[in-house]
């Protein structure tokens, strides 16, 4: 289970990106953010990520254990010492805005994350976890994405943003993180290939959460959930099956009919 507590986001100025949510996610399903531009979306994935350069409180993550439940029967003293010790890896976590370990986010603007003075194998081996990733299963997840190998020996410039998306997206999935962080992953990517990339993602991560405008992508298997968001409020979250059948919400079906749901 993933669970969210009191997450928030909000800038050095004070301005809130994200106001405080919660909710639970089942082990294995996947998450997919939904709202329009300025929702809090990317807020949310760099939090998570812990790459945010705001000020993040809260938490996201595996329920923290209670020494109570772990010890029972233990001695006072020691469920005592272990509660003060979760207390304090929580509060030390909550300081650095580091949420869930295991976690890659493909970032939404592909042009940004690469040097243009280098060809993108160079870049791809920079990142240690993409270095250890094996280069069949990379060539592997390029090949699901309508790439090759030899995408990799060309520059940023030589390719479109779909493609050095499709790039990143490859990358991170190559590099088996447990969770799986992707921001508008079928943004500037031809329509024709906007499944493929869905289908990649759900063949090679574990678990993974998507911000996207393609209402179209949601709400395809039942593990699937959905959480609508607005100007930074979490306005439903559930079983994306049933949030679409029956939104609560008139923002929520706005979104559905302007996505075409």
């Amino acid at each position: 289970m993933i669970r969210c507590h009191e997450l928030s986001v909000t800038t050095r100025s004070g301005k809130t990106l994200l106001h405080p949510l919660s909710f639970d996610l089942p082990d294995g399903a996947s998450l997919f953010l939904v709202g329009e531009s300025g929702s809090g979306k990317s807020s949310f994935l760099e939090a998570v990520a812990g790459i945010s350069l705001h000020v993040v409180s809260g938490w996201a993550g595996s329920p923290p254990e209670l020494a109570d439940e772990l010890r029972s029967g233990a001695p006072e003293r020691r469920a005592t010492e272990e509660a003060e010790a979760s207390q304090r890896r929580r509060r030390r976590a909550e300081r650095r805005g580091s949420q869930l370990p295991g976690t890659l986010l493909a970032v939404q603007e592909p042009a940004t994350a690469f040097s243009p003075y280098r060809r993108l194998a160079a870049q791809w081996r920079d990142v240690k976890p993409l270095a250890r990733a094996s280069e069949r299963r990379g060539a592997e997840i390029l090949t699901q994405l309508g790439l090759d190998l030899e995408t990799l020996q060309k520059f940023p410039h030589e390719c479109s943003g779909g493609m050095l998306r499709r790039v990143i997206i490859a990358a991170v999935l190559a590099a088996r993180p447990a969770v799986v962080l992707l921001d508008e992953p079928t943004g500037g990517v031809d329509p024709s290939r906007r499944w493929a990339v869905l289908e990649t993602v759900r063949r090679y991560a574990p678990q993974f959460i998507v911000a996207t405008h393609d209402m179209g992508l949601v709400g395809r298997l039942e593990t699937d959930y959905l959480l609508v968001l607005k100007d930074g409020r979490a306005v439903e979250f559930g079983p994306a099956a049933t949030v679409i059948s029956d939104p609560q919400e008139a923002y929520t079906r706005r979104l559905l009919e302007v996505g075409g749901r």
